[in-house]
């Protein structure tokens, strides 16, 4: 090969190779910070306010995976449909709602409500959107045609669950009067209520809805467990000062309520009946129970921190502490399990 050649060569080599890595770097560019697919359940998400950062965590335990930022977005509440393919949410700087794709947290819909919301859930079907708003409101929104039915509430609700197996029964927690109320999601309507001599803060079910879990902050805080087909008390389990939010595992058998005054999360074990404090380094906030094995996530919002604890034999052990962006303020778990 003479020497013009060569040189010819070379010069064709170093082009191609520039212009492929000029494709490298121009698809590298276009995908970082969007997600390219490369995020797969299981993953955690935390939102923090009020940057509207959502960061992705690992729950097999290696950390934080990624996070993405929706500017304006102050996600106060927010739960994971049951098919795992959306994620609702509650945004309590706006007042506004939304359902958002997973796992690029892209909109489907959002609406403006008429109060800030306290908590956000859906229908197996993925029709209806249920959120309470501090005001005193029950709020229905159908995703397809964008019109709301409310529904007049006990003052300061502040959170609500649905009664499995169908989740046709929302049981709703108020502060502000001491008071639950039960709503038939199908006719949407009170049908029931309980007035307590202290302030509720947070209710959960059973896996078969036959049991409901009621907690109660103040220096005489407890968990009440009632009988859900007859609204009559059952038990009565000590928590602490202040058990703030609950979880139930996926079993029925663990109840965990966190302690937002000592910064510990209450583990009860309702079958043997052996009960345990785990310390979590700050306020601790919301709990999620994974349903792929024994195990739970909790929030620790003064760490800036999630910490999974695993149920083992001898009780609950904290394994993993994954450090999110700042502010955190809800996690929900999306885990694609059916």
């Amino acid at each position: 090969m003479n020497s013009a050649l060569r040189v010819r060569t070379a010069i064709a080599i170093t082009a191609l190779a520039g212009v492929i890595l000029l494709i490298s770097c121009q698809s590298k560019e276009t995908c970082e910070g969007c997600n390219d697919g490369s995020l797969h359940p299981p993953l955690g998400l935390s939102f923090s306010v009020p940057s509207g950062d959502v960061s992705y965590f690992n729950l097999f335990g290696h950390g934080l995976v990624d996070t993405i930022r929706r500017d304006g977005w102050m996600v106060m509440a927010a739960e994971v449909s049951i098919n795992q393919d959306r994620v609702a949410v509650a945004d309590g700087g706006n007042n506004r709602i939304a359902v958002m794709r997973l796992p690029d947290f892209l909109e489907i819909t959002s609406s403006g409500i008429g109060g800030e919301p306290m908590d956000i859930d859906m229908d197996v079907s993925n029709q209806h959107v249920y959120v309470i708003t501090r005001n005193g409101s029950l709020w229905r929104y159908n995703v397809a045609t964008g019109v709301y039915d409310t529904l007049e509430l006990a003052l300061f609700p502040r959170r609500f669950a649905m009664r499995p197996p169908d989740r046709l029964e929302a049981w709703i927690v108020s502060e502000g009067e001491f008071e639950l109320q039960i709503v038939s999601l199908q006719q949407f309507r009170k049908t029931d209520s309980l007035v307590f001599p202290s302030s509720p803060t947070d209710v959960q079910f059973s896996p078969d809805g036959a049991r409901a879990y009621i907690g109660f902050k103040g220096d005489t805080g407890s968990v009440i467990v009632y009988q859900t087909s007859n609204r009559e008390q059952i038990a009565q389990h000590q928590t602490g000062i202040g058990p703030f939010e609950l979880a139930v595992s996926p079993d029925g058998r663990f109840l965990a309520a966190s302690d937002s005054v000592r910064g510990s999360v209450h583990f009860w074990d309702t079958i043997t009946d052996e009960c345990w404090n785990v310390p979590v380094g700050g306020s601790a906030g919301r709990v999620r129970f994974a349903r792929w094995q024994p195990r739970c996530f909790v929030l620790s919002q003064m760490q800036n921190a999630i910490l999974g604890i695993s149920m083992s034999p001898d009780g609950p052990v904290t394994t993993d502490t994954i450090y999110v962006a700042p502010y955190a303020r809800e996690i929900a778990l999306w885990e694609n399990v059916q």
